[in-house]
């Protein structure tokens, strides 16, 4: 494609514009440019002009330990990225946009359906498209960040199958950031050691919402999670408010959710979580309403609800609840892919937070609750139930 074919493209279509430059880019061998164009392109309309990559020295930011993976997926190949701080490594694979996601559409399928036989057949070929051309590089590397493709929202990197049939988080620290930028203004930002926790569970519920069950487990959850930090806000049923929720945020570092949430809605109503009706307030916390919050103080949230991590189709401002309090400010976000057992999402919240309050980082945390059920003797060792959590930001 000419400039001339790119800046007329721009007028019509101008977040596509910035994938269809990065192909240009790296075609002519501008891989840096390519890069910075691609990050612009998943930024789209969040304040795209907030870029902040420097066109030759953003990757040295990198810490020492760590791989950054991004992608770009063009008309007949992929080419993956790997950037650590040293430099930036690229490598392709021939495959057009439908054969990634029929790869993609497979996996899912075969986690959600609970074949897990299926699933390391289909967590083995991505793998081999997504990660094996910069093994070399990943190996070296105690942390792989990977930075999302639009097409990639729905894959639990951590469920990847490497050749010798381990999976990937066995062996690295796993996190998903939506851009390069946003990764590093998270590494940028200091974060205070965490000790004020707000725990909210089992919210009560107006009575055209009962059939969604109480959440009874939910608030033994909370408790113990409440437990372990010396700064707490607990609320469960009537006190899990909106007004109360929204005031105690602004308040603490930490923040745990067991309660039901609403996504995949429409284009027109946004995800949102189901907290206790007070008055006039109907109790819906919106991620458009979560996404205006400042939460930059708050190091990591716990999103216990099903599917918070699902994104609404077509919307692009917020797409899901994990985007919202990533928008707020959030440094780390867990989030559910797909729906999970209540007591083994139960079981992975405590370790999560018994392993961050011993001085992990929220990555490091959610890796020791992966690893805890993938050792267990029970169908949480399935990656159907322990790879629907995955956390999105920095991870530190």
């Amino acid at each position: 494609m000419s400039n001339s074919s790119v800046r007329q493209f721009f007028l019509t279509q101008p977040f596509d514009t910035f994938r269809l430059l990065a192909a240009k880019q790296d075609r002519d061998g501008q891989t840096l440019e390519a890069i910075r164009s691609l990050d612009l392109y998943r930024l789209q309309d969040r304040a795209a002009n907030t870029l902040r990559l420097d066109p030759e020295h953003w990757y040295r930011e990198i810490p020492p330990d760590t791989v950054l993976i991004s992608y770009g997926v063009f008309d007949r190949q992929v080419v993956i990225y790997a950037a650590h701080s040293s430099g930036v490594e690229r490598a392709s694979v021939a495959l057009s946009p439908p054969d990634v996601e029929r790869l993609i559409v497979s996996f899912i399928q075969a986690l959600e359906k609970r074949d897990d036989r299926s699933s390391h057949m289909a967590g083995t070929a991505l793998y081999r498209v997504l990660i094996a051309p910069v093994a070399n590089t990943v190996a070296r590397a105690r942390s792989i960040v990977v930075v999302l493709d639009p097409s990639m929202r729905q894959i639990p990197f951590s469920a990847l199958m490497q050749a010798k049939g381990r999976y990937l988080i066995q062996d690295h620290v796993v996190a998903v950031v939506p851009s390069i930028t946003s990764f590093l203004e998270s590494l940028r930002t200091k974060r205070a050691t965490s000790r004020a926790v707000l725990a909210v569970g089992n919210p009560l519920l107006n009575e055209g919402l009962k059939s969604l069950g109480s959440l009874s487990g939910a608030e033994a959850e909370v408790q113990e999670i409440a437990a372990m930090y010396p700064s707490r806000a607990l609320l469960v049923r009537g006190d899990a408010t909106k007004q109360r929720v929204v005031s105690a945020l602004g308040y603490c570092d930490v923040a745990h959710f067991a309660v039901h949430a609403a996504v995949e809605l429409n284009d027109v109503t946004p995800p949102h979580l189901l907290l206790c009706e007070s008055g006039e307030d109907d109790g819906r916390l919106s991620a458009s309403e979560v996404a205006e919050l400042r939460l930059h103080e708050v190091r990591m949230v716990v999103l216990a609800g099903c599917r918070t991590a699902v994104a609404t189709p077509r919307r692009r401002e917020t797409r899901s609840l994990v985007d919202a309090f990533l928008t707020a400010g959030a440094g780390s976000v867990i989030g559910a892919l797909w729906e999970i057992d209540d007591g083994i999402t139960r079981e992975m919240s405590v370790e999560i937070h018994r392993v961050f309050r011993s001085g992990e980082t929220p990555a490091a945390a959610l890796r020791a609750a992966q690893l805890l059920m993938i050792g267990s003797k029970t169908s949480a060792r399935s990656p159907s139930q322990w790879a629907a959590l995955q956390l999105y930001g920095s991870g530190l």
